[in-house]
């Protein structure tokens, strides 16, 4: 799945997970409800990628790994 490339990219360049909370109910939580915070200190077309990737809505991410070659590429 697209979000899970997502939450891995995510990791690499910021550093951290997308979703911090200490329990893995809280996390869980976390992921149904909130809102990834993309890093603002990353290149404009990756924060995009990544943002894109880890949308909550399956509909709103990459149809295939053309698209998500597409966006890694700048051409998002």
């Amino acid at each position: 799945d697209w979000w899970s490339l997502g939450v891995v990219l995510y990791e690499m360049v910021a550093g951290r997970r997308p979703f911090d909370a200490t329990t893995r109910s809280a996390i869980a939580r976390d992921i149904l409800r909130g809102e990834v915070e993309v890093p603002t200190n990353l290149p404009t077309d990756l924060g995009v990628a990544v943002g894109k990737l880890l949308r909550k809505n399956p509909r709103e991410r990459p149809a295939d790994w053309r698209a998500v070659a597409a966006m890694m590429a700048g051409a998002s």
